[in-house]
């Protein structure tokens, strides 16, 4: 799969918080600890898939979903990463 960041913040997901990246697509459950991967260098990893998250909504009988995908960023550990 491959997408655009659409989001980079502090992410809560009880007892955990971290920086992270929001993904425009759903990660299959198989797909949690993927590494996401810089798309102009196919060789930078840039964070690890960590949750996929579905919403759903109905307004007038009417149902919307939305999916996306939520990556635990690893810009906080870029100098300790970059000593190995």
């Amino acid at each position: 799969m491959s997408g655009r960041i659409q989001a980079e913040y502090l992410y809560e997901s009880v007892p955990y918080e971290y920086e992270a990246f929001e993904l425009p697509f759903p990660a299959f459950p198989s797909q949690s600890g993927s590494v996401v991967l810089r798309a102009d260098e196919k060789t930078e990893a840039i964070g690890v898939v960590t949750e996929s998250i579905t919403y759903s909504s109905e307004i007038d009988g009417e149902i919307t979903q939305a999916h996306w995908t939520i990556a635990a960023s690893f810009t906080p550990l870029r100098d300790w990463i970059a000593t190995l």
